[in-house]
């Protein structure tokens, strides 16, 4: 039988590729994990590619061509305005060196120096080419300066949604003194994982424009929700769906079948897609997108971000020992 006489539903499109950007330390310690990921029919064709602004995370990497690390640059020491005018003026050739994909998804940290203006810069170019994006975002609050560049990471998210007209839309994980590191990776894991699967372009009765309106709502006449700063939770239980995100407005289902059943949740835009045969998924995915529960995040972090300047306010300088005027030796040591 001739290519042109077999049933069509045995014709798989091409897959869809997705770019996971790691950006600073965090954000490539997460990407590394889908670097050379091996051809399997129902997921993305992935490409991994690494930006920083020093080598201390490159370890590892197959391919360097694939890295790009910012010139004149070593590290930020969690210092956000270290490196910010160099990271954007160096955007437009990193994507030249790295090209997006038809989706791409921008790994990084809120808490650190690096990662924290990188993966926002980069997500703003995304966006302002029309491209799919979606951000894998880890904060922290283990000390005054995590939790602050983590609130100000996500208030220039915000700002980027609501100045361009464009959601800008994350999975967002915490750390905390008592919450492991590895426990978080494993989440942001999971959820990239899903997202490879989602977007593959070979899901039945989801199509690229369906993943295009569940993440970006902003011409989907049916949604009223402002363009915003913008929560993704992937479940693979309907129950949990209708429990943890009821004010979920956009939900994706990826299903086993088309007897699974969906959520109970009446959202504003809802697409389904089902797995192909032969594709190895042993779970049902929902891809929950709201706004809610991000407005406790967000205060719990200006709150605590209130506090720490409070504090240094009030905090009360040690005894000087030394005017800082006298006459000193070799290595600034003093004599009596």
């Amino acid at each position: 039988m001739s290519s042109s006489q077999q049933d069509a539903s045995s014709i798989l499109p091409a897959s869809g590729t997705a770019v996971i950007y790691g950006c600073g330390g965090g954000g490539i310690n997460l990407a590394k994990r889908y670097d050379n990921v091996p051809f399997a029919l129902g997921i993305a064709d992935v490409k991994t590619a690494y930006i920083d602004t020093s080598a201390s995370n490159l370890e590892g990497i197959s391919d360097v061509s694939r890295v790009y690390t910012i010139e004149g640059c070593d590290g930020s020491g969690k210092k956000r305005d270290e490196n910010a005018e160099v990271i954007v003026k160096s955007m437009p050739r990193i994507l030249k060196d790295l090209p997006p994909g038809q989706f791409n998804i921008v790994v990084f940290t809120a808490s650190g120096g690096s990662g924290s203006v990188i993966g926002p810069v980069l997500v703003a170019e995304l966006i302002a080419r029309g491209l799919p994006v979606v951000c894998i975002v880890l904060g922290s609050e283990e000390s005054a300066i995590t939790a602050y560049n983590t609130f100000y990471t996500l208030k220039g998210l915000d700002n980027t949604a609501r100045s361009t007209g464009t959601p800008v839309v994350m999975a967002y994980f915490n750390k905390t003194a008592d919450i492991k590191r590895s426990a978080v990776d494993k989440e942001a894991h999971y959820v990239i994982s899903a997202l490879t699967y989602l977007v593959s372009r070979q899901n039945k009765e989801l199509d690229t424009r369906d993943v295009i309106h569940l993440f970006d709502y902003s011409d989907v006449k049916a949604v009223t929700v402002t363009p915003q700063l913008t929560l993704l939770k992937v479940y693979d239980d309907r129950e949990k769906v209708d429990l943890e995100s009821p004010e979920a407005f956009s939900l994706g289902c990826l299903l086993k079948s088309e007897d699974e059943a969906q959520p109970k949740l009446f959202a504003q835009y809802s697409c389904a897609g089902y797995y192909r045969p032969g594709v190895e998924a042993s779970t049902n995915l929902f891809f929950a997108v709201e706004t809610h529960a991000l407005g406790a995040t967000l205060t719990h972090l200006q709150q605590l971000s209130a506090t720490i300047n409070e504090n240094e306010k009030a905090r009360i300088e040690g005894p000087a020992f030394s005017s800082g005027a006298e006459k000193t030796g070799p290595g600034g040591l003093l004599f009596g």
